[in-house]
């Protein structure tokens, strides 16, 4: 066993902020910047924020690319950003400095990672099989090699150029020539992250098991002065980044995706497993998307998946950097001049006017006002000449006889408005008896129309009920489900008592829809501002539930509406979490011992799940579900069991919901993993069961076939 020490907290958090773009883009790199006291955070989206010492006070925010920012070099004229098809060097204020975009000149396609290389340029690396040398003066590709395979990390070291690829191979180049010296396998599955400090190399990664990817629980090391693999370092978590403490020769950090963070040392052998202290650096439920530590290793920086950004150190006021160069910023704004309020020569016109939500003295009455609307300047005639039109949008240059926002008072004679309506020009009224419609019913008239926009739904509806109509928007599949839960009273009730303050609730639009479709039965209704609201959520983009008008790939709506399904549910049920009057009591005590939401008790079951080893030991764990999945017969290869009879819905739910399983677990009594037999028990139904009938096509199947087999009983009973 490894044991792990719970020491004294070496690292705490000191500040967290939220990064721009959290609510649409998630993070992809962070960095400290090696010259000055700032730290760099880009985005999915292409976005680099920056933020200025241990306050993590913004300093400078821009857009660097299209698509996502995939590695961050501070330089010293500047950050380096590098996205798949695209180099960019931007000052740290913002100022846009060079690009060099693919193209079959530069080469540039399938970036991946970066790293400083000598004279004042960088070595680029990807997927296209070749490693570029670019110099930053110039902006242009000085060098290339060609390598054996892909670059997806880069690290440096005095005198190697480590390179690694996806599939765990590590390859150590020559500094001078960038030619391969060695190369080290380091997992048999993948590689997650690798780096190197002096003489010791060490990675983490995931082993192939079964055909199936697993993340090792331990560090592979290396010693690169020997060309040979050292006694793996065994951790108590997932590794899936790791950085060496600059201040420290071999102790190194270790972080998991779920945010655990092990400080250890390699370097000590057998040993080194004895000597960890392990920090939770996230909340539960948050994962690690990124990391990076200072070059004085006094400060921590982790990026989790909601896009809130982490500081943490060793002591209340860290330094970035040992020597940092002073950063500037902008020129403080001048205050305004003081002025007596005795002194009558001061004109009042130098004094700004602030906006007043009430008459001012100045304003005229309005017997003696007439709101008159300035009319559109005519078109200067040199302009018309010098038009060329493209694609019916007219293009010409400026003559430039006109300042920026000046404007001529060419005005038109008034006209007054109460000229009568006599002088005005008729028009003739649309005859039904002219038109080729005489004689034809109106519910046959034919309806000329472009899409779905000039269409009345409602002419042909039956029923005293509303429906949705189909947005412009894709994510117009939930339509269904939205009408299946206004049909749940209990629901539709919380929802329509739900308020609150927050700027885009999923609760608050919900109910709004449901009161609109109360209130319009006759009508049809579109949930435009619902979509909307959705489409903003980070968490429904995390989950894949945001479908895209570019993409032209069709989606699998039976697992995306299911997957919609519980996401509703769990958000509309957080929504409402701290809302008192949706708050009920537990009915007993031994059903739980938390309250549940209104939510929780309309859809939610209570399951105990009991698991037990072939020695004799067992567990025991409660959990709760809004959904039920339909789990049908099938064999070890996963296809369906022909059956001959017939099965009921209900045995197929009770198997559902109560079924039995064989997994391998951990044995803690036999101190290895062994086969554990899982048996589930209902403990409290909802008052509304949420089902769900079909995981995949060929679930189908069992339905023909149970439809041929009652097709059969019913000829031999008759």
């Amino acid at each position: 066993f490894i044991r792990v020490l719970l020491a004294k907290m070496e690292y705490r958090e000191l500040k967290a902020t939220v990064c721009d773009g959290a609510d649409q883009f998630a993070v992809s790199s962070v960095t400290f910047d090696a010259f000055e006291e700032l730290v760099w955070v880009a985005n999915q989206g292409g976005h680099v924020t920056s933020y200025y010492s241990i306050g993590l006070d913004k300093y400078s925010s821009f857009q660097a690319h299209n698509d996502e920012v995939r590695h961050i070099i501070s330089v010293d004229s500047g950050l380096l950003t590098v996205s798949g098809n695209a180099v960019r060097l931007t000052s740290r204020q913002g100022i846009h400095q060079f690009t060099m975009k693919g193209s079959e000149a530069t080469k540039l396609e399938e970036l991946h990672c970066a790293v400083k290389y000598e004279n004042n340029s960088i070595l680029v690396g990807g997927h296209q099989h070749r490693l570029l040398q670019i110099d930053i003066n110039k902006g242009a590709i000085s060098k290339q090699v060609d390598t054996d395979g892909e670059i997806v990390i880069m690290r440096q070291s005095p005198r190697l150029i480590c390179c690694g690829d996806s599939m765990g191979k590590i390859t150590l180049r020559d500094t001078r020539t960038l030619q391969s010296e060695h190369v080290f396998q380091s997992h048999s599955g993948a590689m997650s992250d690798f780096d190197i400090c002096g003489n010791l190399l060490v990675s983490c990664g995931f082993s192939s098991r079964y055909g199936q990817l697993s993340a090792d629980r331990h560090l592979v090391a290396f010693d690169v002065r020997a060309m040979k693999a050292m006694a793996p370092v065994m951790v108590p978590i997932e590794p899936a980044f790791l950085r060496f403490v600059p201040a420290f020769t071999s102790r190194l950090t270790a972080v998991s995706q779920t945010g655990q963070l092990v400080l250890c040392d390699p370097s000590a052998g057998v040993q080194a497993s004895s000597n960890m202290a392990l920090l939770p650096v996230l909340a539960e439920g948050l994962f690690c998307f990124a990391m990076d530590i200072s070059s004085t290793g006094q400060a921590l920086f982790i990026a989790d998946s909601t896009g809130v950004v982490h500081l943490w150190s060793s002591n209340d006021q860290p330094l970035f950097n040992l020597y940092s160069n002073p950063t500037i910023f902008p020129d403080p704004i001048m205050p305004l001049p003081y002025i007596d309020f005795d002194d009558m020569s001061v004109p009042l016109s130098i004094i700004p006017m602030p906006m007043a939500g009430r008459p001012l003295l100045s304003d005229w009455p309005e017997a003696n006002s007439r709101n008159i609307i300035r009319p559109s300047p005519k078109i200067d005639p040199e302009i018309l000449l010098a038009m060329k039109v493209v694609d019916g949008i007219g293009r010409a240059p400026n003559p430039g006889k006109r300042q920026r926002n000046q404007v001529p008072y060419d005005m038109k004679p008034f006209v007054d408005e109460s000229t009568s309506d006599d002088q005005l020009e008729e028009v003739p009224a649309f005859s039904e008896e002219d038109s080729d419609l005489t004689g034809i019913p109106k519910r046959y008239h034919r309806v000329d129309m472009m899409g779905i926009e000039g269409v009345d739904f409602c002419q042909g509806k039956s029923s005293m009920f509303a429906g949705l109509q189909k947005h412009n928007s894709p994510n117009t599949y939930c339509n269904a489900l939205l009408q299946v839960l206004y049909f749940v009273e209990p629901l539709r009730w919380v929802m329509e008592s739900h308020v609150c303050r927050r700027e885009s609730c999923l609760s608050c639009e919900l109910g709004f829809l449901f009161s609109r479709l109360d209130h319009t039965p006759e009508a049809s209704c579109e949930p435009a501002t619902l979509i909307r609201v959705f489409q903003s959520l980070p968490e429904a983009a995390a989950l894949g539930l945001i479908l895209s008008e570019k993409n032209t790939s069709k989606p699998n709506l039976v697992r995306l509406i299911q997957s919609w399904s519980r996401f509703i549910l769990q958000q509309i049920s957080k929504d409402i979490e701290g809302d008192d009057q949706t708050q009920v009591q537990p009915e007993e005590a031994s059903h739980s011992s938390t309250d549940l939401s209104v939510i929780e008790k309309i859809f939610s079951m209570e399951l105990d799940t009991q698991t037990r080893c072939r020695c004799g030991k067992g567990s025991s764990r409660s959990s709760t579900t809004m959904q039920v999945s339909l789990n049908y017969p099938r064999a070890r290869n996963g296809d369906l069991l022909q059956l001959n009879e017939r099965v009921s819905f209900e045995h197929l739910l009770e198997n559902s919901m109560q079924k039995e399983q064989t997994t391998q677990a951990w044995c803690d009594q036999c101190s290895k993993y062994k086969t554990h037999s899982q048996t589930r028990q209902v403990r409290r139904l909802p008052d509304v069961m949420l089902i769900s009938c079909l995981d995949d096509i060929r679930d189908y199947e069992f339905w023909r076939a149970q439809q041929k087999v009652r097709s059969l009983l019913f000829r031999f009973e008759c």
